[in-house]
Order: structure tokens, then C-alpha cells, then sequence
């Protein structure tokens, strides 16, 4: 059974189901009303984040987010989304704090302290600190085989410019998950930095038949595709 209509479950709820079907203007009108019956309940805020966020209103977004985790500074899912959406506006150093405390959070959970490495790792990778990017993956590889830890690990190596080693930690990805195309994707690009043109030619067809790709990331894979087949024709 349930929870009865005009409780603040119930449109937290009903916004939830807004915001996965992609109404995310529907999904806030839903979550205000939550927010106005139960102010204190951190869940209907942070909905509204994400449903800014749908929305493109990045400024918003993380207004809202802020009262999520004021609300409930030790919700794993409130400090996750908030670091996420830094991360995604470039505000690394910021995003890095909230991926930090993640780590704390998630300290009896062998999983979410592997995701918090993994965000961890991508955020120093984009603050020019590989190293200590690739010492997170590994700490959070011995707590659990995440194949986006690999992956992290590999794109660390790569800006590094430890090719093989890149080339081994993308393996791991995919042997983890073959259907990763990021992964796939990667190695390509590894392939291309060490000069195999005809390698990472092959790579990113691969990628085109194997993986699971959104429509960004085909985009990408067919440009780098197009580069490389020209580049062997010149």
C-alpha cells in the first residue's frame, strides 16, 4: 500500500517519477509541494537540484543541493550529487571536498567507498594530480573491483604518459565490464598517443560494435574514427 495522496511522500514520490520520465519541470512543482508540507526532509530538495539541473539552471541546482546537505550533512546521496554537479561545472577544488567527506560517509560500506575513491581520482585527474589520482584507484580497487576505477586509473597513466601501463588498467576495465565503451574508448586513445594508428583504428570500431555507447560518446568515437582512417590515408 502506498503512501496517500497530499503527503509529502507521496509528491516526493511523484516527483521522483517525473524526474525519470524527463518532466523535470513537473517533477519541481511535485517537489515544492513536498518541500511545503515537510521543509525538513533533505530528499525533496535535493530532487529539486536534480530536476534544475535537468533543466540546464546549474546555479539553482546547486542552491538547492547546498539545503540538502545543510539539511543532512551525513546523506551519502545528498554530498554525492552536490560533488557531482561541481565536478561537471568545473569547480574541481570544491568537488574534491565533497568527494573527501564522501569517503568518510561511506567508511562502513566497502562499495560507496570504492565510488568516493573513483570520484576522488576523476577530480584530481582534472586538477593535474595523476599521481595521487592513481593512488586513490588502487585504494579503492583493494575495497572493491569497480571497473570505473580501472578506467580512471588508465586515464590517470595516460595524462602521465605511462601508455602501457594506461593500456593494462583499461584491460582490467573491460574485463570487468566488455560492454564499457568509455573504457574501449580510451584505450584508443592510448593506441593513438603510442602512435598505432591502425590499432586504434580497430579499437574504435570495436567500440562502435561492442559497447554501450550514449549519443555523446558515439559522437566522439566516430569523430576519432574519421581522424584516424584519414590520417592513414595521408
Amino acid at each position: 500500500m502506498g503512501p496517500a495522496e497530499d503527503t509529502a511522500l507521496w509528491w516526493r514520490q511523484e516527483g521522483d517519477r517525473r524526474r525519470r520520465e524527463c518532466d523535470a519541470a513537473g517533477a519541481l512543482v511535485a517537489y515544492g509541494k513536498a518541500a511545503a508540507l515537510d521543509p525538513f526532509a533533505y530528499a525533496s530538495w535535493l530532487g529539486m537540484g536534480m530536476a534544475f539541473e535537468q533543466l540546464g539552471r546549474s546555479k539553482d541546482a546547486l542552491t538547492h543541493f547546498d539545503i540538502a546537505t545543510c539539511l543532512a550533512p551525513h546523506s551519502f546521496a545528498a554530498n554525492e550529487a552536490k560533488g557531482l554537479h561541481l565536478h561537471r561545472r568545473g569547480a574541481f577544488q570544491l568537488a574534491l571536498g565533497c568527494f573527501e567527506w564522501l569517503t568518510l560517509l561511506a567508511d562502513r560500506n566497502e562499495v560507496t567507498a570504492a565510488w568516493s575513491m573513483n570520484y576522488r581520482a576523476a577530480t584530481l585527474i582534472r586538477l593535474g594530480r595523476a599521481a595521487e589520482a592513481i593512488g586513490c584507484c588502487d585504494i579503492g580497487l583493494r575495497l572493491h573491483a569497480l571497473d570505473v576505477l580501472w578506467l580512471t586509473r588508465g586515464n590517470a597513466l595516460r595524462d602521465l604518459g605511462l601508455f602501457d601501463e594506461a593500456i593494462l588498467s583499461h584491460d582490467q576495465a573491460l574485463a570487468l565490464n566488455p560492454t564499457c565503451g568509455e573504457a574501449r574508448f580510451n584505450r584508443a586513445l592510448v593506441e593513438e598517443d603510442q602512435g598505432r594508428v591502425d590499432a586504434a583504428i580497430h579499437t574504435y570500431r570495436e567500440c562502435l560494435e561492442m559497447s554501450v555507447l550514449d549519443d555523446e560518446l558515439e559522437q566522439r568515437v566516430r569523430r576519432r574514427l574519421a581522424n584516424a582512417l584519414r590520417a592513414c590515408v595521408r
